[in-house]
């Protein structure tokens, strides 16, 4: 399972590395279409007509916005395959018992709790970071939730199934959690 989770961390960088170096390219380009497209537009206000100048700008920004709108689909791809190769990575340490990279929930530690101390449910090392695949916050909050209140066991045998169905979901359950990192990460842009 451990080469598996190495060769497609291996992938997905060496995707990344790809769409990085086509955005860069493209970029390039971006800014010579640009150029190229003042200078034409000056040229058919001035030799032309003041309208052929209006049409060409109208027709370019149109262009121009789905051009920028693909060459940013190449940016965000290329995250998104950064992320896939760290999940990759993340779960290749897990099987060598590194749980470093997910965070162990301490915040969540709570003294007054019937268990949770007696039990190590938060902080280094704990069920929290042994169980912990959450990307946002909203995640981590509900597993901690999860942890911390008793479960009926109806709610119990739904999540048992729902563990054996993702089971057999790897590339789903990776992209669902890349997707989670490209969240948190912008929300966190946001917040600044």
């Amino acid at each position: 399972m451990k080469s598996l989770y190495q060769q497609r961390a291996k992938e997905f960088g060496e995707e990344a590395a790809r769409l990085e170096s086509k955005y860069n390219r493209f970029s390039l380009v971006r800014l010579l279409i640009f150029m190229v497209a003042i200078g034409l537009v000056i040229f058919l206000w001035t030799a032309v007509h003041a309208w052929a100048g209006v049409g060409f700008i109208i027709l370019f920004l149109v262009g121009f916005y789905r051009f920028i709108k693909w060459h940013q689909s190449v940016q965000e791809a290329q995250h998104h395959h950064q992320y896939l190769a760290q999940v990759n990575e993340w779960e290749a340490g897990v099987l060598d018992h590194e749980y470093e990279a997910f965070q162990d929930g301490a915040i969540f530690a709570n003294p007054l709790h019937p268990y949770t101390i007696d039990l190590d449910l938060f902080g280094p090392y704990s069920i929290f970071q042994y169980l912990n695949r959450a990307s946002t916050a909203l995640g981590r909050q509900k597993l901690a939730g999860w942890l911390m209140q008793p479960a009926k066991a109806d709610a119990i045998h739904e999540r048992q199934q729902a563990s054996v169905e993702l089971k057999e979901m790897l590339d789903w359950r990776q992209h669902f959690q890349a997707h989670g990192m490209e969240a948190e990460t912008n929300w966190s842009k946001l917040n600044y």
